[in-house]
């Protein structure tokens, strides 16, 4: 059971609303970029990719990034046939990203490469049945990629100029396991960011907990097998208005009600 369903589940819903305050910020900015149709999941996937690359351009001294899950993708596979089809669309996806120097705009080809891993992704979450060849060197819709282009020009990089560290993409070590193999989309020192590809520009209750959760989980089971970590603040990034809204975690659960919701989501473990 993912923390997502645990926190969803009518216990989970009842601890948090025990427990936590829906903060006061509420996003402002208008709709910037809309969708020209297609998944919103792929491209919400494929926007994570193109950010996590840019990070990695513009701060690689400071960013700690660990295997992409588009990685697992080939070892998922049955048949070597499949698991060449995917190693051969990871490997061109990857080194088109990797000669990728000016992070200011995505070019097509990044863009491209960004929507061959998120076609990657699901197969290496193991969520997805579809056999290789049917996407394997599958199109992007008419208008996607410069969709993806438009939505990573929304950026401004300067809300997220890491001070020590980025973390890209950590997982929760044990809290991962516990709750189904969660992980984070971005931290910035003591911030911890979910990125939302999404129409809809409210700060929904259910996107509240989750982030509260995955703080709850770093300041139990820290990141990828480290520490304990200080998470002092959350905030979603809407990357439809280009706008980064952040609370701190103290307007949204005390200490005692921290220790019931991680109570709450390792119960089931």
């Amino acid at each position: 059971m993912s923390l997502t369903s645990r926190a969803d589940s009518p216990s989970g819903r009842a601890v948090f609303k025990q427990w936590m305050r829906k903060p006061e910020c509420r996003p402002g900015e208008p709709l910037r970029v809309p969708s020209c149709g297609g998944s919103p999941a792929l491209m919400g996937t494929a926007f994570d990719y193109a950010m996590r690359a840019g990070f990695e351009v513009l701060w690689p001294e400071r960013c700690e990034s660990g295997p992409l899950i588009a990685e697992r993708a080939p070892l998922a596979q049955r048949s070597r046939e499949q698991a060449r089809a995917c190693e051969a669309l990871l490997e061109r996806a990857l080194q088109d990203l990797q000669t990728w120097e000016d992070a200011e705009a995505l070019t097509r080809a990044q863009a491209r490469a960004c929507w061959d891993l998120a076609l990657l992704e699901p197969i290496g979450r193991g969520v997805a049945s579809v056999a290789p060849d049917t996407w394997i060197g599958r199109e992007p819709p008419p208008g996607w990629l410069e969709e993806l282009q438009a939505l990573y020009a929304e950026i401004t990089w300067d809300a997220f100029v890491p001070a020590e560290r980025c973390l890209l993409n950590p997982g929760f070590g044990e809290g991962s396991l516990i709750v189904g193999g969660a992980d984070a989309d971005l931290v910035l020192d003591d911030l911890l960011i979910d990125i939302k590809t999404t129409k809809d520009l409210r700060l929904r209750l259910k996107d509240v907990r989750q982030l509260v959760g995955y703080a709850i989980l770093a300041r139990a089971y820290g990141f990828n097998g480290g520490p304990p970590e200080p998470i002092e603040r959350v905030g979603i990034y809407y990357s439809r208005s280009g706008e980064l809204v952040v609370w701190e975690l103290d307007d949204c659960v005390d200490a005692e009600g921290e220790s019931a919701v991680l109570e709450e989501l390792v119960r089931a473990r």
